[in-house]
C-alpha cells in the first residue's frame, strides 16, 4: 500500500500546482461556463492541476489586488480574459515575476513589448483581422469607408493596419476615422458628434471597433439617425461578433430570454475561427445544455478559447521536464520564479486538443492559426457566411443577408443622399 501510495506521488507530477485564471466579474455567463469547460478539460485530460479561480471588474486597484492575490496563492502561470488594455497591466506585472501569462482573447497587435516578454497569445493578432476586413471591402467593392473605434488600445490599435492597407491602395478612400471616449463606460457613451459626422460624409460602408457593449450603444444611435438602412454596410469586429449577446436586450422578468432588434440583422462581422464543430465542442454543448437549461449562448467563443488555455498549460506542466515548484512570491517581492523561463518554453512548444480544436503557438507566442470566419448577423446570432486566411476569401454570397434584409448586395456608393432621413 506504502508502494502504491509512493508511486502515485511520484507519477503525479502536477499534484498542488497552481494555475490562475482571471475572469471578468461583470459576466456571469461566461464565467460559468469557462468553469464547466476546465473542469471538463481536467477531466478528459486526467489532470490534477489546481485552478486558481480570481474575478475583477477592471477597475485599476481591483486589478492590482487580483495578481497580488495571484502572486500570493504560488501560482504558475496565469490565463486571463481581460481586454487588450487589462492584458497590458496584467501582462508587464507577470513578467516581471517570470511567471507565463497567456492571453486568451487579447488581440492588440502591439501588446507584446520587452517588458511583457513572459506573455502568451492564443487569439490572432487584429493585424490579420484588419486584412480579412480589407479583403472583404475589396472584394465586395466597398472601397469608400468610414472608421470608427474605441480610445482605449483595443480600439486605437485593432483598426491601425486596416487604415495602413487603405491608405497604400489607391483604390480606396477612407471617408473618415473617428474614435469615441470609452471612459463612462457604455451607459454613459454618446456619438451623436461623430454619427453626424459619418451622415454629412454620406459614407455608407461602416467598419466599427469596439468592445460589444459600446457597440450596442453606437448601433442604437446610429438606427435613430438613419444610418442602418438597407443602402449602409456595417462591419463589426471579433469582440461584437464572437459574442452576439452584448448586442441584446434582456427581459426584466425573465433573466435568461433575450432578444434582438430587427435593425441588426445583416450586420456582418468576422471573428477567428475555432473549432466550432469539433467533436469535443459537441460532446461538451450537450453535457451543459442538458444541465444548464437555455445556456448554449454561454458557450462564446471567449468562454471556450479561455478553457482552452488552461488546457494548454496544464498539458505543458504535463511535459514540463523540470522540478516543480511553486513560486514564494509577492507584489512586494524583488525576486523571480526561477522555473518561469523553462516553463514559458515548454508552453510554446506544447500542442493540444482543445474544445476549439488544436492550440498551437509559433516561437514568439503567438498562435499558429490566423485564420478568421466572415460573420453574418440575422435575427438572433451571428451565421457564418465565408471564411479567411492569408491566401484566400471565400463568401458564400447566397447566404448573406444585407441591413434592411435584403439579400441584394449594396454599392458602398456614397455619393448620393438616398438611405438617410
Amino acid at each position: 500500500m506504502r508502494v502504491l501510495a509512493l508511486l502515485a506521488f511520484v507519477l503525479c507530477t502536477t499534484c498542488g500546482v497552481k494555475v490562475g485564471v482571471i475572469l471578468s466579474s461583470s459576466d456571469s455567463n461566461t464565467r460559468d461556463a469557462v468553469r464547466s469547460i476546465v473542469q471538463f478539460n481536467q477531466e478528459d485530460q486526467g489532470n490534477d492541476v489546481e485552478i486558481v479561480f480570481q474575478e475583477h471588474s477592471g477597475n485599476f486597484l481591483e486589478l492590482q489586488k487580483t495578481l497580488c492575490s495571484m502572486l500570493d496563492d504560488g501560482v504558475v502561470a496565469i490565463v486571463s480574459t481581460s481586454t487588450s488594455s487589462d492584458t497590458a497591466l496584467e501582462a508587464t506585472v507577470m513578467s516581471e515575476f517570470h511567471i507565463p501569462y497567456i492571453a486568451a482573447l487579447a488581440t492588440d497587435p502591439y501588446l507584446k513589448t520587452v517588458k511583457r516578454d513572459y506573455l502568451i497569445s492564443i487569439s490572432p493578432s487584429d493585424k490579420f483581422q484588419s486584412q480579412a476586413i480589407f479583403d472583404l471591402l475589396k472584394r465586395n467593392g466597398w472601397t469608400r469607408f468610414t472608421v470608427m473605434a474605441s480610445t482605449d488600445t483595443y480600439g486605437v490599435n485593432g483598426v491601425l493596419h486596416l487604415q495602413d492597407l487603405a491608405n497604400r491602395d489607391t483604390q480606396f478612400e477612407i471617408k473618415g476615422v473617428h474614435y469615441f471616449d470609452v471612459s463612462g463606460g457604455p451607459d454613459q457613451l454618446d456619438v451623436s458628434s461623430e454619427l453626424d459626422q459619418v451622415k454629412a460624409s454620406l459614407s455608407k460602408v461602416i467598419v466599427l471597433n469596439c468592445q460589444g457593449a459600446y457597440a450596442k450603444s453606437i448601433l442604437e444611435q446610429a438606427e435613430e439617425l438613419g444610418l442602418m438602412g438597407k443602402d449602409f454596410v456595417w462591419i463589426v469586429t471579433e469582440a461584437v461578433a464572437g459574442d452576439p449577446e452584448t448586442l441584446a436586450v434582456r427581459s426584466y422578468r425573465r433573466s435568461n430570454y433575450v432578444s434582438y432588434r430587427s435593425y441588426l440583422t445583416g450586420l456582418l462581422g468576422t471573428v477567428p475561427r475555432y473549432g466550432e464543430d469539433t467533436d469535443r465542442l459537441n460532446e461538451f454543448k450537450d453535457r451543459y445544455i442538458t444541465e444548464n437549461e437555455g445556456s448554449e449562448s454561454h458557450l462564446t467563443r471567449g468562454s471556450v478559447m479561455t478553457a482552452d488555455a488552461v488546457a494548454l498549460v496544464s498539458e505543458a506542466l504535463r511535459n514540463y521536464d523540470g522540478e516543480l515548484t511553486a513560486p514564494e512570491l509577492s507584489c512586494d517581492s524583488t525576486d523571480v520564479w526561477d522555473g518561469g523561463e523553462l516553463l514559458l518554453e515548454t508552453i510554446r512548444n506544447t500542442t493540444v486538443g482543445g474544445l476549439s480544436g488544436e492550440v498551437a503557438l509559433r516561437d514568439d507566442g503567438s498562435p499558429v492559426s490566423t485564420e478568421y470566419d466572415i460573420m453574418n448577423f440575422e435575427r438572433k446570432f451571428f451565421k457564418k457566411v465565408g471564411v479567411w486566411d492569408e491566401n484566400r476569401l471565400d463568401l458564400q454570397d447566397n447566404m448573406i443577408v444585407y441591413l434592411g434584409g435584403g439579400t441584394k448586395r449594396p454599392t458602398g456608393a456614397s455619393g448620393s443622399l438616398l438611405g438617410y432621413h
